[in-house]
């Protein structure tokens, strides 16, 4: 099995978030924080043959890395890379993991987009002010300028 291009930004994304990582069988990919308090999940296009944790997503990456478009062996115990590396599974219950049961959030109580405009902090304050529990903060402030739109999503 190789992974796409897209799967590798996904894991790289998530490492970010937790070092470690259980994968389940089928095509979707989710970790979850140390704290529990940032859960992600993602479809991808490879579809995984069965469970494996990883401890370090990282340097899994990094061995992944030292070889082009890496053909990955997924066995009992060992991943194997690259045909060359065998790569340690680690032992499931030591990973931070996902709840089994999926979570199921409600609709939107706001627009799904907004423009940046001055008219941008009285509607936020009007969320504030329906006391919404869920609350989507999203710093943009490095990569927008004044003149861009903000499109804020819900989920």
């Amino acid at each position: 099995m190789k992974l796409s291009e897209q799967t590798v930004s996904l894991l790289k994304n998530f490492s970010g978030i937790n070092q470690n990582i259980q994968f389940k069988a089928g095509n979707k990919i989710q970790t979850i924080s140390a704290q529990k308090n940032i859960l992600v999940s993602a479809e991808v296009p490879e579809s995984f043959p069965s469970d494996f944790a990883i401890y370090d997503l990282n340097k899994m990456l990094g061995v992944m890395s030292l070889f082009q478009d890496p053909d990955l062996e997924i066995g009992d115990k060992t991943m194997k890379i690259g045909g060359k590396v065998d790569y340690m599974f680690a032992d499931p219950a030591m990973i931070v993991s996902p709840p089994e049961k999926e979570l199921v959030f409600p609709d939107p109580e706001g627009p799904k987009s907004v423009k940046n405009s001055p008219d941008l902090t009285s509607r936020l304050t009007s969320f504030k002010a329906k006391k919404s529990p869920y609350v989507f903060v999203i710093s943009l402030i490095d990569i927008l300028s004044a003149s861009d739109f903000i499109n804020l999503s819900f989920f």
